[in-house]
């Protein structure tokens, strides 16, 4: 998944910010420390992003809104901010970030969250307004037509052997 969303993004050019997402971003502060470093990263110069204190975790979904409008502002036209490995963490207060980062992506920049399961139903929501897409494992498996032409590619083509591969893998490239 990481592979192939890295792949796509950097053919496209587009400017990327990776969040490797892990249990530590149980704790929204933690997550927000991060971000705030991944924009100073960024080359943000615009005043500083708050942190999430204690005085904040009552509304974290109000400090998340105002966060990310500001967050994005920092960063790049058209860039992407990737959360990678978003089944590591499932609590509420992480859920409730994603959203909002999600919700709030102005036009032009784009927010991934790439999970090995299916998107959880805090999430969903999303999805039905368009906001946010899901792509699952089903969806990157390859038909025997498309291993062949891989192979051909690869300018290896053996129908037996191909059919081999493809029977073995799966259909899974990787």
């Amino acid at each position: 998944k990481s592979t192939l969303i890295a792949d796509a993004l950097n053919a496209r050019g587009a400017p990327q910010f990776w969040y490797h997402v892990d249990e530590g971003d149980a704790d929204p502060s933690s997550l927000v420390s991060y971000l705030i470093e991944l924009a100073e990263r960024a080359g943000a110069r615009e005043p500083f992003l708050p942190y999430l204190t204690s005085e904040h975790l009552a509304g974290v979904e109000a400090f998340s809104r105002h966060f990310f409008r500001s967050f994005f502002r920092r960063l790049p036209a058209g860039s992407v901010l990737v959360f990678d490995d978003c089944h590591r963490v499932d609590t509420p207060d992480f859920l409730t970030v994603l959203r909002v980062a999600c919700e709030e992506v102005p036009p032009g920049m784009q927010v991934i969250a790439a999970s090995r399961h299916r998107l959880p139903a805090a999430l969903v929501g999303l999805a039905a307004k368009g906001v946010l897409s899901s792509i699952v494992a089903r969806d990157l498996v390859l038909d025997l037509r498309e291993t062949e032409a891989i192979v051909r590619a690869a300018g290896t083509p053996d129908a037996v052997r191909t059919e081999a591969l493809h029977r073995l893998s799966g259909g899974w490239v990787a």
